[in-house]
């Protein structure tokens, strides 16, 4: 039997709440037909009136309780009043609940109503898109109509046209004075896409050698943008920008020819994959089918600037001589009858190898390498085993013909032959002549320049070049004397 305390007699009591379940200190119901504790806030998951049968027992149990009843205690009056206090909000509750019910029912009805006709607009708006016209066609048809249906206007010419047209999207009344900046901002946005590109303000930098650098770019950038920082929307890209789109093109050369650094006795050097460098230019050049079943003509060359005083650079390349090559941005022949003409020499030199060191005989070691790929590229008998070089791009290509054209002072270094005449015995790296006889004239004229002369005080100083042979008949006439 449960404690009754009149003071504490609320069913909402935490102190003395029953830990049987029992939802009444006065009458205790069996757990089993009370599963539940109700209140006025309390929402059922399902909404219906049939989910709460508990009211329902609940009212019956104090339906069969009859008032004289002996088993009540005294206070069961005021009790019952209570309980059916509780019994009268419970079922107002419901019914508010039922008629919210109805209320939700009706009100998704008309939303879904409402989303079946959005959908049918919509549809109906897709179907007729094609025949709406934005702001844009619109002045684009309406132009294109007086340009072509007005008489006086079709008599004009392609140019006057153009320039009208032009005059008219630049005037402040075009578009009642609203899309001036905004034609304006179009305007440098084309231009930033199609003409000051990245890419090709980098290639204009690297063909110009060296008279525009990053810093000049940014003074230029600076009229249109006022020193502001962050700038957006210029005609010129950022330096910060150029440096990206260099990172670009640096990280696709390392995959298309390979670059490394190395360190010598004479100084830092840098030096590109020969093989790969020599396939990538014959295939821009137009020459890669020719390099499979023809010799393609290269000629090798090495030369040396100085930096400043002290700072010197050797830098060791090769350029394209053959006559079938086409210029790779102009498709153009490079050769017409047989001169170099349609291209800038400059543009034709791709440099291998590059040494910060001074230019001298032992300094040019450093470079034995580079003479030694094309010495191999040139003559397929000279076995390639155990080299250093990447064959593999080439395995299809023809052996080359390679010649090599420098000046006189990389001659000397080169070979190792020659030098100044007033410090070498032997100057020449072609001849046996020595320096203290350069002065005296040949005994006899030579065949090749000047026997056909019919001056009698004529003059020869020519010598005949060493070669190998030149050497084999020298033997000969040794023997025969």
């Amino acid at each position: 039997m449960l404690r009754v305390n009149k003071r504490h007699n609320s069913t909402r009591s935490e102190r003395y709440r029953c830990t049987a379940g029992h939802t009444s200190f006065y009458f205790p119901t069996r757990p089993k037909a009370v599963t539940k504790r109700l209140s006025p806030t309390h929402h059922d998951p399902n909404n219906t009136p049939s989910s709460v049968p508990d009211v329902q027992v609940f009212d019956t149990q104090l339906r069969n309780i009859s008032p004289g009843d002996s088993s009540s205690p005294s206070s069961f009056s005021s009790g019952r009043d209570e309980e059916g206090q509780l019994t009268t909000r419970l079922r107002a509750r419901i019914g508010d609940l039922e008629r919210q019910l109805e209320n939700n029912k009706k009100l998704i009805n008309y939303y879904k109503s409402k989303q079946s006709n959005l959908t049918s607009n919509v549809n109906d708006a897709n179907e007729r898109s094609d025949d709406v016209m934005e702001l844009d066609e619109a002045i684009i048809e309406a132009v294109n109509k007086v340009i072509s249906e007005n008489s006086r206007f079709r008599r004009y010419g392609k140019l006057r046209k153009e320039r009208l047209i032009a005059k008219a999207v630049f005037d402040e009344r075009f578009g009642l004075g609203m899309s001036l900046t905004e034609i304006v901002a179009q305007v440098k946005l084309w231009l930033r896409k199609n003409v000051f590109t990245p890419q090709a303000i980098l290639k204009e930098m690297d063909l110009s050698g060296g008279t525009l650098n990053y810093q000049g770019l940014d003074v230029l950038r600076s009229v249109e943008t006022k020193g502001k920082r962050y700038y957006r929307g210029s005609v010129l890209p950022s330096p910060a920008c150029l440096k990206r789109a260099a990172k670009v093109v640096e990280r696709k050369a390392d995959e298309v020819c390979p670059m490394e650094e190395f360190e010598t006795q004479w100084g830092k050097g840098i030096k590109l994959c020969e093989a790969r460098t020599v396939k990538l230019v014959l295939d821009s050049f137009g020459l890669a089918e020719k390099a499979k079943s023809e010799k393609v003509s290269l000629s090798e060359s090495i030369d040396a600037s100085k930096i400043t005083k002290n700072l010197s650079c050797i830098t060791a390349g090769f350029k394209v001589t053959d006559i079938a090559a086409v210029d790779p941005v102009t498709k153009k022949a490079l050769f017409v009858d047989g001169l170099f003409s349609n291209m800038q020499s400059r543009n034709n030199v791709f440099p291998l190898q590059m040494i910060l060191a001074k230019e001298t005989k032992e300094s040019y070691n450093a470079f034995k390498s580079f003479f030694d790929f094309f010495a191999m590229a040139s003559d397929k008998s000279i076995s390639r085993d155990n080299t250093p070089y990447f064959w593999e791009a080439l395995e299809e290509y023809n052996e080359f013909e390679v010649c090599a054209t420098m000046d006189m002072s990389a001659t000397w270094k080169g070979l190792k032959k020659g030098g100044a005449c007033k410090r070498e015995r032997y100057f020449c790296h072609a001849c046996t002549c020595e320096s203290d006889k350069v002065h005296h004239p040949n005994r006899t004229l030579c065949d090749r320049f000047c026997s056909t002369r019919d001056d009698p005080e004529w003059k020869c100083y020519h010598h005949s070049i060493t070669t190998s042979e030149a050497v084999d008949q020298m033997k000969q006439d040794i023997e025969v004397l």
